[in-house]
């Protein structure tokens, strides 16, 4: 799988403070990247500095290998959303659009307009004036004018803010969509079980350096601690855990077990020597929120969370 956005060594100061120090980061094709930080991390400078927004004071950020202001019609290759607040107040939603599609010189814009409208759920709008649109209104709005151009790529800055569940849910199923069609998304949120459900991959931004970058399924995953449930008595399992320096905790609502400092295949292997029935046993799983903090707790960022 080839890389479509290699950001490498970027350096943003302001002032006698530095932002982003020395940041590198990776983007394959047909990815969803999740990029997750504290507030003031820097996550959206790095976007705006990834799209031309804003000069760096080092390094280099290309898709597939070349800088944003080189690549001819970028609006064709790369749809971005960065802020739903530059959308022209004064203008209707078609209008947003229509402005879009010529400027990117599509054919049949009027077409193209209405079939995006119909995408973001905003055909009913259409008429109305961006002031007078709800936050959430505007999102679909801004995401309709990244996707007008037919990207291989989204930039999104927080693309669900505003939505309600129903809405987040729609935007979770388009990004799907658009990955498994081959499409990458770089995509920035403070809702961690957002993320969790809709990227693949994750890079967690603190101190201005990529301080984890992981697939979530390795990230959420404790390789030495197991869960499991019996069928019947646990006593003998519990004694031989016991004896072999193994603790366990018992969820009594879920009625399951937690054994930490021992694998699947061991504990398996326990149970079958005591002859208990296990009903149950997977590695343990951590929610991406936890993974989170239990990183800027290492970082001593929590508390700027």
């Amino acid at each position: 799988m080839s890389i479509a956005l290699e950001v490498k060594d970027i350096v943003k100061k302001y002032g006698s403070q530095t932002i982003l120090d020395r940041l590198s980061l990776n983007m394959r094709e047909g990815e969803v990247l999740g990029l997750l930080g504290p507030n003031g991390a820097g996550k959206s400078t790095l976007m705006n500095i990834m799209c031309g927004m804003i000069e760096s004071d080092g390094g280099t950020a290309t898709f597939y290998g070349k800088k944003y202001v080189d690549i001819e019609d970028p609006g064709r290759k790369i749809g971005v959303m960065l802020d739903p607040t530059w959308l022209d107040s004064r203008i209707t939603a078609e209008s947003v659009l229509k402005i879009q599609a010529l400027r990117l010189k599509l054919d049949k814009p009027n077409q193209v307009v209405d079939k995006v409208l119909e995408r973001v759920d905003l055909s009913h709008a259409r008429g109305k004036k961006v002031s007078g649109l709800s936050l959430g209104m505007k999102q679909r709005l801004a995401l309709g004018v990244a996707l007008i151009g037919s990207p291989k790529m989204l930039i999104l800055d927080e693309p669900v803010n505003g939505l309600d569940a129903d809405g987040i849910v729609w935007v979770r199923d388009i990004l799907h969509t658009f990955a498994k069609n081959g499409g990458s998304v770089l995509l920035s949120s403070h809702l961690m079980s957002e993320v969790e459900q809709t990227a693949t991959r994750v890079a967690i931004l603190n101190g201005g350096k990529i301080v984890v970058e992981d697939e979530i399924k390795n990230l959420s995953t404790d390789e030495n601690t197991t869960e499991f449930a019996v069928s019947g008595d646990a006593s003998r399992l519990l004694n031989m855990l016991n004896a072999n320096r193994i603790n366990v905790s018992h969820d009594q609502k879920e009625d399951r077990y937690t054994a930490s400092g021992v694998k699947p295949d061991l504990l398996f292997a326990y149970a079958v020597q005591s002859q208990t029935v296990l009903t149950y046993l997977t590695l343990k799983r951590s929610s991406l929120e936890n993974v989170y903090f239990d990183w800027l707790d290492k970082t001593g960022h929590r508390a700027r969370a």
